[in-house]
């Protein structure tokens, strides 16, 4: 097997390809993808004392210089050619098939790992108990013909509500998690008359108030998200769809019915929001689009960042030697 190379290990001991326990409190978490994201969030939010040391090994370990295990030959074969140092700090254009394959990867890890979902789990252990319960329950319709035909006959002669059944949980679909969500939610009276007259885990009146809160937090994510991977959505939608989650999730916490537990949650998601795409707000390209879109004319920005704004296109109508792929960062508010 190969070895661990990461420092998180040495406060988690993998338990399978997806889930580890940590040494310090016990507990075991999820590893969606199998990454360890997830792990050092749980060290940053949780074991903050230990994170100090973490962050000192990871740097110690990064100044450590490795061995060389290559032959003369193989040394030979990676020295950098002439060209390569020519082409070394251009930037690829956007139909480049390496920038093409990249964009690729990104889309896939956001939509694979159900990233807000990832975020949510790792802010609070009792939040994700309650999704696991909400797993468990979806899980006892996915097969069984006979689970789904009692619940179709509740909804439709006990309760004279349209026939749905459950939305199960795929790991393969983005926010399926989501929708599973939404949908035990507007069954919920079915499902509390199934679950009395069988032995399945039965969701409180609080879990159900937990529940309603989780999706009004992540129906935002979810609304984002669509309109992101929309084909008609340009880049200058970007910054503005972005600075629109933010300010929902804001709204959300000043709640009067924002408890403490939901109020860390949407701390937490927002710091990760700002760490995983603070980069992605701050390319310029991005807010000379939305400054151009006649939609938002600027309107998120401060009066620095329009001027900022302003003296670059001046630049590039008057002729400057700065190219689209040259432009530099921008410093622009989340």
């Amino acid at each position: 097997m190969k070895p661990k190379s990461s420092v998180v290990w040495n406060y988690f001991n993998e338990v399978s390809g997806n889930t580890a326990k940590c040494k310090l409190c016990q507990k075991i978490y999820s590893r969606k993808g199998g990454t360890t994201t997830s792990l050092k969030s749980h060290l940053k939010f949780v074991h903050a004392t230990e994170l100090e040391e973490f962050a000192k090994l990871e740097t110690e370990k990064k100044d450590t210089v490795q061995p060389s295990t290559s032959t003369p030959v193989q040394e030979v074969t990676k020295q950098i050619t002439l060209k390569d140092t020519l082409t070394k700090n251009q930037k690829w254009c956007s139909s480049d098939p390496k920038s093409i394959e990249i964009e690729k990867l990104i889309s896939e890890m956001i939509s694979l790992q159900d990233l807000p979902f990832t975020f949510v789990e790792d802010c609070d252990e009792q939040i994700k108990n309650l999704i696991t319960k909400c797993q468990k329950n979806a899980t006892q319709f996915n097969h069984p013909q006979i689970a789904q035909s009692e619940l179709h006959k509740i909804q439709k002669e006990q309760l004279n509500q349209d026939v749905l059944g459950v939305v199960q949980e795929y790991n393969t679909r983005c926010n399926s998690t989501f929708y599973m969500l939404e949908r035990m939610i507007k069954i919920q009276d079915s499902l509390c008359f199934y679950a009395s007259k069988h032995n399945i885990p039965q969701i409180s009146p609080e879990e159900w108030l937990q529940l309603k809160k989780l999706f009004t937090i992540l129906h935002s994510f979810e609304e984002i998200t669509r309109n992101m991977s929309d084909i008609n959505t340009s880049i200058s939608s970007v910054i503005p769809l972005i600075h629109t989650l933010k300010h929902s999730l804001q709204i959300e916490d000043n709640k009067p019915d924002t408890n403490e537990i939901f109020k860390t949650v949407i701390k937490c998601t927002i710091d990760q929001m700002n760490s995983r795409f603070e980069d992605h707000h701050s390319y310029k390209l991005f807010a000379i689009a939305t400054y151009l879109d006649p939609r938002y004319k600027g309107k998120i920005f401060s009066e620095v960042i329009k001027e900022e704004v302003e003296s670059e296109l001046m630049s590039l109508f008057n002729g400057g030697n700065k190219s689209a792929n040259e432009v530099q960062n921008i410093d622009v508010p989340a």
